[in-house]
């Protein structure tokens, strides 16, 4: 049995009052080698921001390899305002469980 697992990322956000209620979290800009449709989603509901460092999970879409990706975050509040962070890496690996 396969299943995805989130991996986890965390961002140190400005202003140090930024309110996760009408925050919205995607990542749109990810590379392979070149662009790619975006091959990694959010997982709902588990942003936590702890002292201005946002964390959340990141879960891989169907048929993303194990290759590394560079990507960046893009947060919408309010339906209108993104912010996009600087870029990381992150790529797939596999763990079993005995």
């Amino acid at each position: 049995m396969f299943a995805s697992v989130p991996a986890y990322a965390s961002f140190k956000v400005y202003p140090g009052d930024f309110s996760l209620n009408n925050a919205k979290f995607s990542f749109v800009d990810t590379y392979q080698v070149r662009s790619v449709a975006p091959a990694l989603t959010y997982m709902e509901g588990s942003a936590k921001l702890e002292n201005g460092i946002l964390s959340l999970a990141i879960l891989p879409n169907e048929g993303i390899g194990n290759n590394t990706y560079a990507t960046s975050l893009d947060v919408t509040m309010y339906g209108q305002y993104t912010s996009a962070s600087d870029y990381f890496t992150v790529s797939r690996t596999h763990a079993s469980v005995k």
